[in-house]
């Protein structure tokens, strides 16, 4: 079951990453899909008929055997997606010294609106998603800030502000938030005495100067002639986690590969991998990204969750419920020393080298990077570095 997590996952994740680079290409792009795609997940389990459809099909839940009985007085069923991405967020919570992972889901009501016992139930039991009642209709802007401290909380103080002045009004009936946060350090880590200002071309006509870090070790890598593309694997402390760096060979190559990059491509390509040298040079980044997911998804399929048509009867019986919005924060550094990164999303409602050449990475030009949960194949993260 956690292969098909890993698949929905990885779908939705590229899909997801298709329609966010759309706007500008020169951008970065940084977001959690796994983060988004379990609160949407949460609202899958409410959501009845073709709302309940056009979710499970975006988030590619389709693999699925099998569904909540919606009758059944059981959260857990055996085959279903919701029992699976339990199980799969209990592997990844458990307790590790190597890195932080931290993913919570929280819930608030309107304290006068009735919510369904089995829904908090469920959520409760699958998501570890914590229930606050709350008074949106006299008090929604200290409930804004009530909110936005816990994911400040949540995510070690890196995501702040999540909902703007105004954006929860008197008019809101449910909020469920997903905060997601990860901080690990490289199994090799850079010497910062070998980090050095080198040019990173941002396109043919502009040229930006980064710190490079620098180092030469043994890592998973590949080289895809066909596709004409290097994938390295950083991996963090204690091996659980990893980064896949994407570089195009050709220096101006991200269109292309983004183009022709699907997620069985991806598996492809890791599965290539063997360990070598590698002289690698990766620069220092630091990004924070927000996005309105809305209408993207609304892109992508999700149409009726939007509208009055929305079919939320598996939350509340009381009827006209429906999503105004759904915001994503996201921040990453990478240094040195290891990765630091957050994301939260607010839904309103091996070869012997010996006689080889060592190959060299330099990623000194635009490149994709994924943060990876080995174990389970769960992409955590995924980035698109334009201009560091």
């Amino acid at each position: 079951m956690a292969s098909q997590v890993a698949e929905s996952n990885g779908e939705f994740c590229l899909d997801l990453f298709h329609e966010l680079s759309r706007p500008s290409m020169d951008a970065n792009v940084f977001f959690s899909s796994f983060g988004i795609l379990s609160a949407l997940a949460m609202l899958h389990l409410g959501a009845r008929d073709e709302t309940a459809s056009q979710i499970q099909k975006v988030l590619h839940f389709d693999r699925f055997t099998e569904f909540e009985n919606s009758k059944s007085p059981q959260c857990r069923q055996t085959n279903s997606v919701h029992s699976a991405l339990g199980s799969i967020l209990s592997q990844i919570r458990a307790l590790n010294t190597n890195y932080t992972l931290s993913i919570a889901n929280r819930i608030y009501v309107e304290q006068s609106y009735p919510i369904l016992p089995k829904y908090l139930k469920c959520t409760k039991e699958l998501y570890k998603a914590g229930v606050e009642k709350v008074d949106f209709k006299k008090t929604s802007e200290q409930t804004r800030l009530l909110i936005n401290a816990w994911v400040e909380s949540q995510t070690n103080g890196l995501i702040k502000d999540m909902f703007a002045s105004g954006s929860l009004t008197s008019r809101t009936v449910l909020t469920l938030v997903n905060a997601i946060y990860f901080k690990g350090k490289w199994d090799y880590e850079f010497k910062k005495e070998n980090t050095k200002e080198m040019v990173f071309m941002v396109n043919e006509k502009v040229n930006t100067s980064v710190q490079m870090m620098h180092q030469t070790a043994y890592f998973n890598f590949a080289s895809i002639e066909k596709s004409r593309v290097l994938i390295l694997e950083l991996p963090y402390a204690g091996n659980e986690m990893s980064m896949l760096i994407l570089l195009p060979k050709d220096r101006f190559g991200l269109l292309q590969l983004q183009s022709l990059m699907t997620y069985k491509k991806l598996r492809k390509w890791m599965n290539s991998m063997r360990k070598r040298k590698v002289e690698v040079f990766v620069p220092r980044m630091k990004m924070e990204e927000k996005y309105s997911l809305a209408g993207i998804l609304g892109h992508l399929g999700i149409t009726d969750l939007f509208t009055p048509m929305a079919n939320l009867s598996g939350i509340s019986t009381a009827g006209s419920l429906e999503v105004s919005e759904v915001i994503h924060k996201s921040y990453v550094e990478v240094n040195e020393e290891g990765t630091e990164a957050a994301a939260a999303t607010g839904l309103e409602i091996r070869i012997n080298s010996a006689n080889i050449v060592k190959p060299v990475f330099r990623a000194d030009h635009p490149f994709l990077f994924f943060v990876v949960h080995k174990k389970t194949n769960l992409i955590l993260f995924l980035g698109k570095i334009s201009s560091p």
